[in-house]
C-alpha cells in the first residue's frame, strides 16, 4: 500500500506560522507534525510514501518518502494538488491531507474497512467546534451518511451541507483521510482525468467556482453512484485539525477532549 500525504498549500490563513514552514513541519510535543502523519501510514501499512509538495517544499524534512512537487500550487487546491501523484494509483492507496493529527488506530481501522472508496468520517464532530472562531463549523467538510445492514455509505459530502438537515442517516465531518484500493483509485482517477478533458481550468464544477480549485469532496460527491459503492468508516474524535493558529495554540487543551490518546503519551 502506498500512502500519500497532500502538503502543497500555502497555509495562508494559518500565518505567521507558515512563513518560514508550511503547515506539515509545525512542531507539535516537539516532533514535526508530519512525523505523526508518517507514523499512522506506515502502522497501517504503507510500505511507500508519497509526498505532494509546493509551498516551501525545499522545508519539508522526509527521509524515506518520495517527493513530488505541485509547482502550480499557487494557482490550484487540493484536488488538482493530488493528481501530481496519480501514478500511485496503481497500487491501494491511504491519502491524507498533511495538516490533520490522527490517531494511529485510525489509520489501522480505515485500511481494514471494507469497501474500494472509504472516507473516515466523524460522527461525534460538534464539540470540537466550541469556541473554535477561526474556523466554525460552517466551513466544516460535512458528509451525510446512510447506515444499513451492509455498513455505511456516503450520500452527500460538501461545506454547503447544512449539519441540522440530514434528510437520510446523520451528519458527520469527513476527516480529509481515505483509503482506496486500485479499482477505486482507478476509479477516481479515470473520473478526474475525464472531468479534466471536458472542462476549461476556469470553469465551475460542482461546488467550487472554478474547476481548478475543486475540492476532493467536489470529486467525492460527483462519484457517488445508486450503488452505494463510496462506504466511510465512522469514528467518534480521535483527531484534530490545524488550519488557524487558534487551532495550533489551543492543541495541547484538545488533547483529551479529542482523544488523541498517543499524543498524551508522547
Amino acid at each position: 500500500m502506498t500512502g500519500i500525504v497532500i502538503a502543497a498549500g500555502r497555509g495562508l490563513r494559518m500565518r505567521p506560522y507558515t512563513d518560514e514552514r508550511p503547515k506539515c513541519m509545525l512542531p507539535v510535543n516537539g516532533r514535526p507534525l508530519l512525523s505523526f502523519t508518517l507514523r499512522g501510514l506506515r502502522e497501517a501499512g504503507c510500505d511507500r510514501i508519497v509526498i505532494v509538495t509546493g509551498h516551501l517544499a525545499d522545508a519539508i524534512d522526509a527521509p524515506g518518502c518520495t517527493l513530488v512537487h505541485n509547482a502550480d500550487y499557487e494557482r490550484n487546491n487540493i484536488l488538482h494538488s493530488l493528481m501530481f501523484a496519480r501514478e500511485a494509483f496503481d497500487d491501494d492507496v491511504l491519502i491524507t491531507y498533511s495538516d490533520i493529527l490522527v490517531e494511529p488506530s485510525v489509520h489501522r481501522a480505515l485500511v481494514s474497512a471494507p469497501g474500494d472508496i472509504v472516507l473516515s468520517v466523524d460522527r461525534d464532530w460538534r464539540g470540537y467546534y466550541e469556541g473554535r472562531t477561526r474556523h466554525p463549523a460552517a466551513e466544516a467538510e460535512k458528509a451525510y451518511v446512510r447506515e444499513s445492514d451492509s455498513g455505511a455509505v456516503l450520500t452527500t459530502i460538501g461545506k454547503h451541507l447544512d449539519p441540522s438537515d440530514p434528510t437520510d442517516g446523520i451528519c458527520g465531518e469527513f476527516l480529509g483521510l481515505w483509503k482506496m484500493t486500485r479499482a477505486g483509485a482507478r476509479r477516481f482517477r479515470q473520473h478526474f482525468e475525464a472531468i479534466d478533458a471536458r472542462l476549461g481550468r476556469d470553469e465551475p464544477f460542482r461546488e467550487s467556482a472554478e474547476w481548478r480549485n475543486a475540492y476532493v469532496t467536489d470529486l467525492f460527491a460527483d462519484l457517488i453512484s445508486p450503488n452505494d459503492d463510496i462506504r466511510c468508516l465512522l469514528i467518534e474524535r480521535g483527531w484534530v485539525e490545524l488550519d488557524a493558529p487558534q487551532d495550533y495554540e489551543r492543541l495541547p487543551a484538545m488533547i483529551g477532549p479529542q482523544r488523541l490518546f498517543s499524543l498524551d503519551a508522547s
